[in-house]
């Protein structure tokens, strides 16, 4: 099969090599994807953020982390914008 370097035939290379290189194009954006899907975190707060519309107890800590296992995402451990 004929390489090609700026659109121009180049050396010949192996059908294999060719395929080997797309096929890990292909795969490589999907670990991508499911690496992100681990580190997802949920987002629940008010208009600034800090939860203040559920009361004052650990009320909003407790809805945080339902709405974050309902979800399936991680709940985190500190702020998040």
């Amino acid at each position: 099969m004929a390489g090609r370097i700026h659109l121009q035939h180049a050396l010949s290379v192996i059908f294999g090599y060719k395929y080997a290189v797309y096929l890990f194009c292909l795969l490589r954006p999907a670990k991508c994807i499911e690496e992100i899907e681990r580190r997802w975190l949920v987002q629940f707060g008010g208009a600034a953020g800090i939860l203040a519309s559920l009361g004052s107890d650990d009320t909003d800590l407790r809805v945080r982390t339902a709405l974050a296992e309902e979800l399936g995402l991680q709940n985190p451990k500190s702020h998040v914008t």
